[in-house]
């Protein structure tokens, strides 16, 4: 009789810096991570996304206490930061030099765009090695980047909408959808109005 096989390893989420920083800006960072465990997600955030939020602290003082917060939860992983010489990154190294279109060095240097490059060289690895992987990403460059390499790509939108379909406490109704929305939208430039998003038509009014 064979062994049983293992079960599936739960799917992992990798967040980049905007996602992060709305929620985290607009206090709301328990929220992102609530609906996250909700779905019952790996929670890996890149260091280098870690530092690019931390460095938002000029613009949005509140950001770093929940950030910190967030990160030191037991549900969420910070990873390694990549070098130029570790062999055990070599993977990840090399995937984001392709996606840059330059060598390794080069790849990193570039501190431009470097953690979004990162959250979807690290999302292609781990989809090779056979883990289902959905990245959060919320700007349109890096959102078609993701899913040309065949990654999950979820934005904010999605993510409330998500939360609101599983019931998550603070988005059970469509007017929470919608004070939470209006909540995180300034913090950042990839949020367009209420009015003008998919949620105004996908959450229900029902119970609202």
């Amino acid at each position: 009789m064979s062994a049983p096989e293992s079960p599936a390893a739960e799917p992992v989420a990798l967040l980049d810096a905007v996602c992060c920083i709305h929620f985290c800006a607009a206090g709301k960072a328990g929220l992102l991570l609530a609906i996250l465990m909700k779905l019952n997600w790996e929670i890996q955030v890149p260091a280098e996304v870690s530092e690019e939020v931390l460095g938002k602290k000029g613009k949005y003082p509140a950001l770093p206490a929940p950030w910190r917060r967030f990160i030191a939860h037991d549900r969420v992983r910070v990873l390694e930061k990549i070098t130029i010489d570790r062999a055990d990154q070599a993977a990840v190294r090399d995937t984001v030099a392709r996606l840059r279109g330059t060598d390794a060095a080069l790849a990193l240097g570039a501190r431009k765009d470097l953690g979004e490059h990162l959250v979807i060289g690290h999302g292609i690895v781990l989809r090779d090695a056979g883990r289902r992987v959905y990245v959060l990403m919320d700007e349109q460059t890096g959102s078609d980047r993701a899913d040309a390499e065949g990654l999950g790509v979820i934005d904010i939108e999605q993510l409330l909408l998500l939360g609101h379909r599983l019931q998550v406490s603070g988005l059970q109704t469509r007017a929470e959808v919608k004070a939470v929305y209006d909540a995180i939208e300034p913090y950042g430039e990839s949020l367009r109005p209420w009015k003008e998003t998919r949620l105004r038509d996908d959450v229900a009014a029902k119970g609202s």
